[in-house]
């Protein structure tokens, strides 16, 4: 098992916060190395340990030759995706978050936040020490993870960042992405209960179109990220128990009407739609519709479709976002670039065998289409 992480050391008063990645808990940051090209080797000396070596806080995992692995990898980092890569060996994607997918052959893995695969490697090279690394997808900058791939009985070296590592696709192309996830087939789909969601009547679905960017929020005048043009405000009462004591009143409003008091119900579709390439404040202004502790309210048995789409920020930018159903799995139909169209789009879907998972990534300017 391989967790993927970020940690941050912290220095001084200003706290002046260096990024680092872990591999299975293991990293080492470069200056307590000697690389002061920074200039914060001298800020770090008393915070770097005494046999602070690759050696002593690299991970290892000991394979033999000739034998096939498997390798659960998590994603443990949260704004940044990753990219995953073993050098000189190939990974073949077996499993999706708990969904069996037909295997498919990969030099190396994007992997979003909170995301969870198994490949199968095959130890096949000359035994020795090899480097497995990570580096920064959609973010353009984070250090390399290191993790080292070991050779049962292979001869004893000294590991240093001068060897040889595998090769990872640029920070900001979506290429890599969007060959992955053309790739990603649920084994055998009709063996899941809900599988029947796929042949629905398209007339009696309820489709979502969740319009994420940032608006003005009225009352604090600070930007907020917003959902369909309302501002979340937690609350401290958890909404699971507004529902359950607004529905257990004596109300004469069922659900999903019931009327939960300081609560925001999401429109299906964004009140003011506009150009979702384009800056959001050229056209339906910067302040929110509304703002408050908001819900979507389902109804048992109700087949939901839910289309991601990704809008600008304020300044223009566009970033990649992962999405979770707090581990309910969804199937991931189709994605696309530009504003999804109610129209068209949906000739593209994948109804046969689409990954079926708990975790989707959002690429920018981009919208994913969930069922």
């Amino acid at each position: 098992m391989s967790p993927l992480q970020m940690w941050w050391i912290s220095i001084g008063v200003l706290r002046v916060e260096v990024p680092e990645s872990l591999i299975n808990g293991g990293g080492v940051y470069a200056p307590c190395l000697g690389d002061d090209a920074d200039g914060l080797a001298a800020q770090l000396s008393a915070q770097c340990a005494d046999n602070c070596s690759l050696d002593n806080y690299i991970k290892s995992i000991e394979v033999e030759a000739g034998k096939t692995y498997r390798l659960r990898i998590i994603s443990g980092t949260e704004l940044i995706g990753v990219n995953f890569a073993i050098h000189g060996h190939n990974m073949t994607v077996v499993e999706v978050e708990g969904a069996i997918i037909q295997p498919y052959e990969v030099e190396n893995l994007d992997i979003m936040p909170a995301q969870r695969y198994s490949v199968l490697i095959t130890a096949n090279q000359e035994p020795g020490n090899y480097w497995a690394t990570t580096s920064v997808r959609y973010r353009n900058t984070a250090p390399t993870g290191y993790l080292n791939i070991k050779y049962k009985d292979a001869p004893a070296a000294n590991l240093t960042l001068d060897a040889a590592v595998p090769n990872h696709p640029a920070w900001d192309v979506t290429e890599p992405t969007i060959e992955l996830e053309d790739n990603l087939l649920t084994k055998n789909p009709n063996s899941y209960d809900d599988y029947d969601i796929l042949s629905t009547d398209p007339d009696s679905i309820r489709r979502i179109i969740a319009v994420g960017t940032q608006n003005m929020d009225n009352v604090l005048d600070l930007p907020r990220f917003a959902m369909n043009n309302v501002t979340m405000r937690m609350s401290k009462v958890p909404l699971i128990t507004q529902a359950y004591d607004a529905v257990a009143s004596d109300s004469e409003n069922t659900w999903p009407g019931t009327i939960l008091p300081g609560t925001v119900v999401v429109p299906d579709k964004p009140p003011n739609a506009w150009n979702y390439t384009e800056p959001v404040q050229d056209s339906v202004g910067v302040y929110n519709g509304d703002r408050g502790f908001s819900y979507i309210p389902l109804t048992e048995n109700e087949v939901v479709e839910v289309v991601l789409q990704n809008a600008l920020a304020f300044n223009g930018g566009a970033e990649m976002h992962s999405w979770h159903l707090h581990g309910n799995p969804f199937y991931v139909l189709g994605y696309g670039f530009g504003t999804f169209d109610e129209e068209t789009d949906p000739k593209s879907y994948n109804l046969v065998n689409p990954v079926r998972r708990d975790m989707v990534s959002l690429l920018p300017l981009g919208w994913t289409a969930i069922r």
